[in-house]
Formats: C-alpha cells, structure tokens, sequence
C-alpha cells in the first residue's frame, strides 16, 4: 500500500550488478492520482511532473516544473475550470 502522496525517485543504479547506490526522494504533497502521471529531470532536482489522473479527486494542476532544489514552482499548467483532465505523460522540448 501507497502512501498516497506521489514522489519522484532520483536513482543511481549499478546495472550490472543489479543495486541501487544512491537514491533521492523528491514530492510535493498533493493528494494521489489514481493512474499514469510521469516525471523528468530537466537539470538538478528540477523535475517537470505530469500528475496523472485520478475518477475520484479532480485535478487541479495537469502538470509542473518544480526545483526541488529552491521549492519553487517554475511553471504549471492549470485547467480554468474544474475538469476531469489527466495527463499521461508530460514532455518539455528546448528551442
């Protein structure tokens, strides 16, 4: 069972090996979603988060860059009404 709080997880693996040698927890305390949802480095411990979707709680932010780093919300995307909206996966492509 979840703790139903979505987080990001920043892992360093040894492959060969099959270990995990460093790992970093990252979250922004929102209520869970239910399904899908996908999260992206960008630079240091700033991640552009899609938080997925959820039948039961509407969602109030589809998607955010956040630096973890400073706790600053860089850029979210916010629906102007209250929608059943989800997202399933989230990129940011660069000029």
């Amino acid at each position: 069972m979840g703790t139903g709080i979505p987080r990001v997880l920043k892992l360093k693996l040894d492959e060969k090996n099959k270990q995990i040698l460093e790992y970093e927890e990252f979250s922004k305390g929102v209520p869970s979603s239910e399904f899908m949802g996908s999260a992206t480095l960008i630079e240091d411990n700033v991640f552009l988060i899609g938080w997925g979707g959820s039948a039961k709680v509407n969602n109030n932010v589809l998607f955010s860059e956040i630096d973890f780093d400073n706790n600053t919300v860089l850029f979210e995307a916010i629906p102007t009404a209250q929608s059943n909206l989800s997202t399933y996966r989230v990129y940011k492509y660069k000029e």
